[in-house]
C-alpha cells in the first residue's frame, strides 16, 4: 500500500520482478484527486502526478482505477487475477476523492489454478522413449506441496529430473535422479542428460535465454520435446519448432497426465545419468575444492545446515551467481530470488518479507553483495526495526562490482566504477550496521563460518556477518559470452566445458 506519484515509480521495480517470476502481489496506490490527473497528451497536472496506470500495465496482469461505482466488482477481479492462470502482481489505484467507500466483506475469491485443464490430445506415444527427461519450472511451485508422491513416482520409473535456478528447491539436492539445472553457467552432467536424453517434458519452465543460452530452439533439440506452459505468450514466443508439441495446461496437470500415460525410462539410462553426475561432482571438487572462504564454500556450507529454512541470495552479481551455482538444497529448503530482473540489493527486501509473512519458522538467511547492497541500504533500518530475530544478512565483501569488473576488463580493457581502484567507495559494513543498532561479525575463514552455521537458532538476534570473500574465484564450467563484431555472443551449451580445457 503506498502513496502516488514517485511510490508507484519506486515499486515499479518491485512490481516488475514479481511479473517475471509469477508472484502473486496486491499493490494498492494512492493518486490525486479525479479533476487533478492529467489528460492523455500533458504529462503532469496534480501534484506528485503521473500515469501510474500506464506505467503499470505493462508490468501487471491487471491495472485498474478504483472508484465508489466499481470498487465491488473490481475488488473481486483482482482477487481473481492474483490466483487463477500464470500468477504475477495486480495494480489498483484510488483517486483522492475515491478513497472513503467500503468494500463488502468477504470479497469473492476462487481456489481453482487456472482455467487450461484440459490436455490436448497431442502428446507422443511415451512407450516408445527410453531415456526421458522431465524438467520442472518455476511454474510448479504453486504445486510445491504436492510434488513430492509425483517425484518420487518419477525417481520410481527410473526418469531423471532437471530443473532451473528458480525451481531448483522443489526437490532435495542429494535425491537419485535430480540432475539440477543446466544452463551456460551450470553442471557439465546436467547438460550432457539434457543433450542425450530422447524425450524432454518441460513443466512451466519458460525456457528463457539465460537457460537456453540465447539459443531456445536448440534447447535438447535432439529429443522429441514436449513443452508445456499455462501463459499462450510464452509459447508462442518460441514459434513452430521441430519434433516439438507445445500444450497450454498447468503444468501439475500434464504431469499426471504423463504418469497415468506410462512415461518411463531403463534401468540402464538412470544409472548412466547418475554416473555422469558422480564422475562431474567428483572432478569438480578435484579442481575446486580450497582451504580458503570461497563463494564456493560458503554455499556449500550453508547448504548442509540449511534444512527447513529459507535462504535468499541476492538477484544479480558474480558473487550471487556463484553461490546460486554451487547451493544444494536440503529437504525443506525454500531458495528464492528475483531472477527474472536481477535488480541489485533486492535481497535484502525479499528477507524482511519472508520473515514478516511468518514463512520462515526456521530462520531466513539473506546472502548480498556489497555493490548490490549498498543501492539498497535503507532497508537495515527496516530489518534492525521490524525483524528483531531470526534473520542473517550475510554480505559477500568482495570490493565492488565484480561481474561488472570482470565484464569491462574482458570485453573492453577499461575499468570505470566498478571497485575502490575505478572509482567506486563503499564504506566499511561495520560501521553501517552500528549506526542502525544491528550486531555485526566479520567472517574470514571457512571454520569461522562453521562456527556461526553450526551454533545458529532462529531465536538468535537479527545480524549482519560480513564474507570477506576473493574478488574473483573459478567458477567451474562455463560458456562465455564475447562480444564479435559488436554484439554480445554465446556459444551454444554443448560447447560447455572447463576453463582452458
Amino acid at each position: 500500500m503506498i502513496t502516488s506519484g514517485p511510490a508507484v515509480t519506486n515499486a515499479l521495480t518491485g512490481l516488475a520482478s514479481c511479473y517475471g517470476d509469477s508472484v502473486p502481489v496486491l499493490l494498492l496506490a494512492g493518486q490525486v484527486k479525479t479533476a487533478d490527473i492529467a489528460a492523455d497528451r500533458l504529462r503532469s497536472h496534480g501534484v506528485q502526478e503521473v500515469d501510474q496506470l500506464g506505467l503499470a500495465k505493462r508490468v501487471t496482469k491487471m491495472a485498474r482505477r478504483v472508484d465508489s461505482r466499481n470498487h465491488q466488482a473490481v475488488f473481486e477481479e483482482a482477487i481473481r487475477a492474483l490466483s487463477t492462470g500464470r500468477l504475477g502482481p495486480v495494480y489498483l489505484e484510488f483517486p483522492l476523492d475515491e478513497q472513503a467507500f467500503a468494500v463488502r466483506h468477504p470479497i469473492a475469491s476462487s481456489t481453482t489454478h487456472d482455467s487450461a485443464h484440459a490436455v490436448p490430445q497431442t502428446l507422443p506415444e511415451l512407450s516408445q522413449f527410453k531415456r526421458p527427461v522431465v524438467m520442472l519450472g518455476n511454474g510448479l511451485r504453486r504445486h510445491r506441496h504436492e510434488l513430492a508422491p509425483r517425484l518420487a513416482e518419477l525417481q520410481r520409473r527410473m526418469i531423471p529430473r532437471l530443473y532451473t535456478t528458480s525451481s531448483m528447491d522443489l526437490e532435495p539436492h542429494d535425491l537419485p535422479g535430480n540432475l539440477g539445472f543446466p544452463g551456460p553457467f551450470a553442471t557439465i552432467h546436467a547438460n550432457r542428460v539434457l543433450g542425450e536424453c530422447d524425450l524432454l517434458v518441460t513443466l512451466g519452465a519458460r525456457l528463457d535465454l539465460a537457460t537456453t543460452a540465447y539459443r531456445p530452439r536448440e534447447f535438447g533439440s535432439q529429443a522429441w520435446r514436449v513443452v508445456v506452459d499455462i501463459d499462450p505468450d510464452e509459447i508462442m514466443k518460441l514459434g513452430p519448432m521441430d519434433r516439438t508439441n507445445f500444450v497450454m495446461a498447468d503444468g501439475l496437470t500434464v504431469l499426471d497426465t504423463i504418469i497415468d500415460q506410462g512415461i518411463a525410462g531403463e534401468d540402464s539410462w538412470m544409472r548412466q545419468c547418475m554416473d555422469w553426475r558422480a564422475s562431474s561432482l567428483m572432478e569438480e571438487g578435484a579442481r575446486l575444492d580450497s582451504d580458503e572462504l570461497t563463494i564456493r564454500n560458503v554455499a556449500l556450507m550453508v547448504s548442509r545446515y540449511a534444512e527447513g529454512m529459507i535462504v535468499i541470495p541476492a538477484s544479480s552479481g558474480l558473487a550471487i551467481e556463484t553461490f546460486t551455482r554451487f547451493f544444494r538444497p536440503r529437504s525443506g529448503t525454500t531458495f528464492f530470488n528475483g531472477s527474472s530482473l536481477g535488480s541489485m540489493g533486492y535481497g535484502l527486501s525479499h528477507a524482511i518479507g519472508a520473515a514478516l509473512s511468518g514463512c520462515g519458522a526456521q530462520g531466513v538467511w539473506a546472502f548480498e553483495g556489497d555493490g548490490g547492497l549498498w543501492m539498497n541500504v535503507q532497508e537495515l533500518a527496516t530489518l534492525r526495526e521490524n525483524v528483531p530475530i531470526g534473520t542473517v544478512l550475510f554480505i559477500f565483501s568482495n570490493g565492488g562490482y565484480a561481474s561488472i569488473l570482470r565484464s569491462q576488463r574482458a570485453n573492453f580493457d577499461y575499468e570505470f566504477g566498478a571497485d575502490r581502484q575505478s572509482g567506486l567507495y563503499i564504506p566499511p559494513w561495520k560501521a553501517v550496521a552500528e549506526a542502525v543498532g544491528i550486531p555485526y561479525r566479520m567472517i574470514e575463514s571457512p571454520d569461522a563460518l562453521l562456527d556461526l552455521l553450526s551454533e545458529w537458532t532462529p531465536d538468535n538476534p537479527t545480524a549482519v556477518v560480513e564474507l570477506r570473500v576473493p574478488q574473483s574465484e573459478d567458477r567451474g564450467p562455463v560458456l562465455t559470452t564475447r562480444i564479435i563484431d559488436g554484439v554480445p555472443t554465446t556459444p551454444p551449451l554443448r560447447d560447455l566445458a572447463w576453463p582452458g580445457s
